[in-house]
């Protein structure tokens, strides 16, 4: 392996940025943000083991604000948005009657909720009736009656879950039953919901279930000889207010602005300690240091801290962040919510989503996975990251799909190159991989990932301290980067 670059010696003038890179990471201290973690723990505590829209990230918020106002970081603001949030109130009934029996499916297993499929809702003796072709067009049901009936359909393979659902709804459909695959052997979690839902955006009221195949074999085959169904669902869909915190830095070449990314809230079942409480208190304590060192060395490039709600609800944050700029951008307004940031002024996007996994892998995102427009930034920062591996860290790495799943999304769609570091989630570790970076083989990278046991237990403290530093390495490189734009476009 490459031998681990020398931090304590101080390079020559033409190496001054690189200088100021590896001070900045000497000067990054774990325990400081383990003290952020403490607290963010306390106040899952405090708020029903959760850090959610609706449980705790308000007053999670209001800790990372305090932070930054009180030690006058950066211009902070808040970003206020709206969100779906939808909640099972109880497992759901779904109970097939024939002329002489009856047969109840279990929930979970033949059948299961859809996130997003409907509110609470008592449904008795429904005729079933199957729409063919996933119901992806209304040539497959324009001719059929529907009004009251329960819809069995195909899992859509040309159109989303929604749109197929919320058809069916204008059709006058009482409920929707969706089948999985063959290969499934579980009912679908899935959202049934405009993926990035926007206020005023519709949501689907009557009950939308995930059925398994078999299942759904055994309700065509039943509702040609008249059978029925009663189905009984506890769900709400309700919209709230929610915010992301924006932290713009007071000096650096605004054309050239960087936005560091972390979502702040977790599920609505655990406390999110490691996830996303280690890449959000790294980013804070990163944010604070970086502001007590820019009085020795001014950054070249403007840095734009954000914490992002709703990312735990499908990116909604990050997704009305883009969005309201570029609704900015085409009025040729400013935006309200972000008055000295254009869409155009951003050259890239760090993202740091889970970075102290349990049973870690050092993961970097690949930046070839980024659509064209933003695929050769990305491509240099998945190299950059590289760097701080090999040259400074002297540690092994693998390279991660960047395809979905975090906040970096809207920003590749948009056209902004990014990427980001991370440790892993329930993806299983291998022997080989073991061999490779220790820890368990043949368990999950993070076996508290989504659950109510990502506590402050949960984080592995040498991954935290090897995957901080390596934000801190990258965030640093870039803001004092001479050209950044140029950089970016060489790959």
């Amino acid at each position: 392996m490459p031998q681990k670059a020398p931090l304590n010696t101080k390079p020559s003038s033409s190496r001054d940025s690189d200088y100021v890179t590896i001070q900045n990471v000497k000067k990054l201290k774990t325990k400081h943000i383990l003290n952020h973690l403490e607290k963010f723990y306390d106040i899952a505590l405090k708020n029903n083991n959760s850090r959610s829209t609706t449980n705790g990230y308000n007053q999670t918020a209001n800790y990372v604000l305090q932070q930054l106002v009180g030690a006058n970081a950066c211009e902070a603001r808040i970003q206020y948005f709206k969100v779906p949030i939808w909640s099972d109130l109880g497992s759901p009934k779904l109970t097939l009657i024939s002329e002489n029996s009856s047969i109840s499916f279990i929930p979970n297993t033949d059948f299961g909720y859809l996130r997003y499929g409907g509110n609470s809702a008592s449904i008795k003796n429904a005729s079933m009736v199957y729409i063919p072709n996933g119901a992806c067009s209304s040539l497959d049901y324009s001719q059929i009656d529907i009004a009251n009936k329960v819809a069995l359909i195909d899992n859509p393979s040309k159109c989303s879950l929604f749109e197929a659902s919320f058809a069916l709804e204008q059709m006058g459909a009482a409920a929707v039953l969706i089948s999985t695959p063959k290969s499934a052997t579980k009912p679908s979690y899935a959202r049934v919901r405009i993926v990035d839902w926007k206020e005023n955006d519709p949501l689907m009221n009557i009950p939308v279930l995930s059925i398994t195949h078999s299942t759904f074999n055994v309700l065509i085959t039943s509702s040609r000889y008249n059978s029925t169904l009663d189905i009984d669902t506890k769900a709400q869909i309700k919209v709230v207010d929610t915010f992301n915190i924006i932290c713009e830095g007071k000096t650096g070449n605004r054309n050239n602005t960087i936005v560091v990314g972390s979502h702040l809230d977790s599920v609505a079942f655990g406390p999110g300690i490691n996830d996303n409480g280690s890449g959000s208190a790294s980013t804070l304590e990163i944010c604070l240091l970086l502001h007590k060192r820019s009085k020795k060395k001014q950054p070249k490039n403007k840095l734009v801290f954000v914490w992002f709600g709703s990312e735990e609800d499908g990116l909604l944050g990050s997704r009305h962040f883009i969005r309201d700029l570029q609704s900015s951008n085409n009025s040729q307004s400013i935006s309200q919510d972000i008055p000295s940031l254009k869409l155009s002024e951003i050259a890239m996007n760090l993202n740091f989503d889970m970075i102290a996994s349990p049973n870690y892998i050092p993961l970097v995102h690949n930046g070839s996975d980024a659509p064209a427009p933003a695929k050769c930034g990305s491509i240099i920062v998945q190299r950059t990251f590289e760097k701080y591996f090999t040259s400074v860290a002297n540690k092994r790495y693998k390279i991660t799909d960047m395809i979905g799943g975090s906040d970096f999304l809207p920003f590749i769609n948009a056209g902004i190159p990014s990427g980001g570091i991370l440790t892993g989630a329930s993806e299983i570790k291998t022997e080989q991989e073991r061999i490779l970076f220790g820890g368990i083989a043949n368990a999950q990278l993070d076996p508290c990932y989504h659950k109510y046991c990502d506590t402050i237990n949960n984080i592995n403290r040498d991954a935290l301290n090897l995957m901080s530093k390596g934000a801190m390495y990258t965030i640093s490189h870039f803001a004092n980067s001479v050209d950044l734009r140029n950089e970016l476009s060489i790959c």
